[in-house]
């Protein structure tokens, strides 16, 4: 699984790119059937690209996405999308269709196969594939529907204002200036001092005051 994403990281940036240029018929052009309550020509607050899939952020806090939905990246839960690409049908929307349950959405962020969203209350969400525990809910199970970043069973995580979605892991910056970081750690990307995986966040040892987090292709920093 690894490698299959890792030959199309490199998607990224030019998906992005191309979003940003064209902004105004990312809704325009959308299927009816799924624009119905979306004004035409509305620009999306934020776009992000991840492997063979990308999202939108509209201004009213909603998500759209489209792309390959091969691990339920799309977030429509087990709503049937497909399209034919060389006599083969696969599981994808080239239209974006709107991510089920999520309202109130300030910040997202594409990874590998998977994505992140933020709601206005400071807690995480997120959906696709989990292979390495990168939803952060405790599993390794897959969710073709949003599910919440959990500390523990008991404890989400909260007060983020900054996520960051890599292929494989993810980042995510606290109010208080820490981070938290969860899913792949073969290369000590969860800089906990372990090469264990995690499928609920950890803390990132020794940061303190940070003010900013990003990702450049499959590093983070």
């Amino acid at each position: 699984m690894h490698r299959s994403l890792s030959r199309y990281f490199i998607s990224i940036t030019l998906v992005v790119v191309l979003l940003t240029g064209t902004s105004i018929g990312i809704v325009s052009n959308m299927h009816k059937s799924n624009a119905a309550s979306l004004q035409p020509n509305t620009i999306p607050a934020q776009v992000s690209g991840g492997v063979s899939h990308s999202l939108a952020l509209l201004p009213d806090g909603t998500v759209w996405a489209w792309g390959s939905n091969q691990y339920g990246q799309l977030g429509n839960k087990d709503v049937v999308t497909t399209i034919t690409v060389s006599g083969n049908t696969i599981s994808a929307s080239s239209t974006p269709v709107q991510v089920s349950d999520l309202t109130d959405i300030t910040a997202i962020s594409a990874g590998g196969g998977h994505n992140l969203a933020v709601k206005n209350n400071g807690t995480v969400w997120a959906w696709g594939v989990n292979y390495d525990g990168q939803l952060g809910d405790g599993t390794t199970a897959d969710s073709n529907a949003p599910v919440q970043v959990m500390i523990s069973l008991t404890m989400p995580l909260t007060d983020i204002i900054a996520i960051s979605a890599g292929a494989f892991h993810n980042l995510a910056l606290k109010s208080d200036g820490t981070v938290w970081a969860w899913g792949s750690n073969g290369l000590g990307l969860l800089g906990n001092g372990t090469t264990d995986n995690s499928s609920t966040p950890v803390q990132v040892n020794g940061l303190t005051s940070v003010i900013a987090i990003a990702r450049p292709e499959l590093i983070t920093v």
